[in-house]
């Protein structure tokens, strides 16, 4: 199976490159599957692709499946996503639809051939050190400079989703950055934790009419001080990131 992650912002510009693809590699409307869903893409979705994802093509030599909207997927629905995607069939094309593939965990995006239709998908690499930084000092941050920060990431309706996705992509490199540290200090847990929360806020906010400010300021207070042990005493010792 070969997987794709197809990114723009407007769904038509999503939908036309899925069907010039098919009449490219002639399969047929039959043999092509579409899973969608009205708010968030969740594990009862993966579950009802499951049980089509292994029939055979009727018309066609390989059969498609498009996952709408895969990048409101919860960490927990892109893991079991993962499952497929690591033990393919080989007659199926899979294809995930996005405004975005900041939200997506880095074992996704390894797996799958990502195409942007748009240019400046992505944060430039200066403002994405920057929130990288930040993202680190509001790890090691106290409860009012998070609900500040709440505050300011929220004033904006228009921008949130935007930089919601920046501290995703930050959020995620930070992770990849951890795994492939040769250092003895592991903080992944944490990186993942901080991924998790913001996938969460992200779906959360380009899914409901759910009040920014809100739900920015839950965000941030869950998110926790990385945590090192301790080779001597075992004992959970905080990083500082200051």
């Amino acid at each position: 199976m070969h997987s794709f992650i197809i990114v723009a912002s407007d769904k038509q510009t999503r939908d036309n490159y899925i069907q010039q693809f098919c009449r490219k590699y002639t399969i047929d409307p039959f043999d092509k599957t579409i899973i969608a869903s009205e708010k968030s893409l969740g594990i009862d979705d993966i579950r009802a692709m499951q049980k089509k994802l292994f029939f055979k093509p009727l018309k066609s030599k390989q059969k498609i499946v498009v996952i709408e909207n895969a990048d409101t997927a919860t960490i927990t629905t892109q893991n079991a996503l993962l499952k497929l995607l690591e033990e393919p069939p080989a007659h199926t094309i899979m294809m995930l639809t996005a405004t975005t593939d900041n939200p997506f965990l880095p074992t996704i995006l390894s797996r799958c051939t990502i195409v942007r239709l748009e240019e400046n998908e992505n944060p430039s690499q200066e403002s994405l050190e920057k929130t990288k930084q930040e993202l680190q000092k509001l790890l090691s941050a106290s409860t009012g400079t998070k609900l500040y920060a709440a505050q300011n990431l929220a004033a904006n309706k228009e921008t949130t989703a935007e930089q919601l996705t920046y501290m995703l992509h930050a959020a995620r490199l930070l992770l990849l950055e951890e795994i492939n540290s040769k250092g003895i200090l592991q903080y992944a847990l944490t990186y993942m934790n901080l991924l998790e929360q913001l996938q969460k806020a992200y779906t959360m906010l380009t899914t409901t009419n759910i009040n920014p400010r809100f739900l920015l300021e839950q965000t941030l207070l869950k998110i926790h001080t990385p945590l090192r042990i301790s080779s001597q005493t075992g004992e959970a010792i905080p990083k500082s990131f200051a």
